[in-house]
């Protein structure tokens, strides 16, 4: 628990808070790419002040690199918040689909065995270096740590 403290301590210090917010678009990734949804987003009113005078503005993109290249929309509230509008077919910090992250975790809850289908759950294109060799049990491992952030039929 206190390394878990900590690590929030740092992470204020780096910065402005950070808020992932759903970005309902109805297009799968490849859609989403190839029209540049990310230019249609926008965010009408800051989340953290929905009375306005919190200067709501603009804050650039972010990139996605996996599975597709794409970027995502920014907005940046005078209350030091970050708010990143996620495409509903991505998962929300963390790299690849929601699809994908949702599939991971069922296996996980099923007790299915992750090393037999490890590729499948992350292949080596995903790491960024096509020749990389990702171990099965580092795959393991991280699907088991991706589960723990999806929620899965209402219960996290």
């Amino acid at each position: 628990m206190p390394e878990r403290k900590k690590a929030r301590r740092r992470w204020n210090r780096l910065g402005p808070r950070r808020v992932h917010l759903r970005f309902a678009c109805n297009l799968t990734l490849e859609q989403y790419a190839a029209r540049k949804a990310w230019l249609e987003a926008t965010l009408r009113r800051c989340p953290m002040h929905p009375e306005g005078g919190c200067g709501l503005a603009s804050h650039g993109t972010y990139e996605r690199l996996h599975p597709v290249r794409c970027l995502g929309a920014r907005y940046d509230c005078a209350g030091h918040v970050t708010f990143s509008l996620v495409p509903e077919c991505l998962a929300a910090g963390m790299m690849g689909t929601l699809g994908r992250a949702e599939q991971s975790a069922a296996a996980v809850e099923q007790g299915v065995a992750l090393e037999p289908m490890a590729y499948d759950i992350r292949p080596p294109g995903e790491v960024g270096d096509p020749d990389a060799i990702v171990e099965p049990a580092t795959v393991v491992q991280r699907t088991k740590r991706r589960h723990r952030s999806v929620v899965l039929d209402g219960r996290r």
